[in-house]
């Protein structure tokens, strides 16, 4: 899996983590998620979409730890949706009493 960036951001988030070598957080997992774990000790990822989040954790590293989730507001799992429809999935890094990248 690729991540959906071009080869240029590519290759500068690669750069920016192989020198600091910590733990990354992101909201979505997929391609980045596989790709750029390799560079970090712990990787965390935050998805929403239940389908996606088992189809990542059947192929994740070992360092990667895969939250789900879910919309507050029950709707079809969309990429899109208002602040209040995802308050706990933007606000769900707020658990995480670590450092955050």
């Amino acid at each position: 899996m690729k991540p959906y960036l071009s080869d240029q951001e590519i290759k500068s988030l690669e750069n920016l983590l192989k020198k600091r070598r910590g733990d990354m957080w992101e909201w979505g997992s997929g391609g980045s998620t596989i790709y750029f774990s390799k560079f970090c000790n712990e990787y965390y990822s935050i998805e929403h979409k239940s389908n996606w989040h088992k189809a990542i954790n059947n192929i994740k590293p070992k360092n990667v730890k895969c939250f789900l989730v879910p919309n507050d507001i029950p709707q079809a799992e969309k990429d899109d949706g208002t602040k209040e429809e995802f308050a706990s999935y933007i606000k769900f890094i707020n658990n995480f009493k670590g450092k955050i990248f």
